[in-house]
């Protein structure tokens, strides 16, 4: 296994970024429609992988984002975790702590 070149570390931490962006907005984006329909935010998150997955795909096309090279499955299910996670990270810090909703 050969070291990472300087240029595949930065399109990495582009790649990263994108996805935590995009984790992040759709936290924001489900905590923001719960409200409008006056519920609370509370319980688990409710995004799945293979949501993250789907926001992953679109992401990448509809931004003209262009990673350098192809993604591969693998590519795709890192950035997916990272989307995942960053929005239930999100979703956590926002939920409103005693409701049982």
């Amino acid at each position: 296994m050969e070291a990472a070149s300087p240029q595949e570390l930065d399109r990495w931490r582009v790649l990263e970024h994108l996805a935590a962006a995009e984790g992040m907005a759709w936290a924001v984006s489900s905590c923001a429609e719960l409200r409008s329909q006056g519920r609370s935010i509370a319980g688990g998150w409710p995004g799945t992988l293979s949501q993250a997955r789907l926001r992953v795909a679109v992401c990448m096309t509809t931004q003209g984002r262009n990673p350098g090279r192809a993604l591969t499955s693998a590519d795709i299910d890192w950035l997916a975790r990272t989307v995942y996670l960053t929005a239930k990270a999100e979703w956590l810090a926002q939920s409103e702590p005693g409701c049982d909703e």
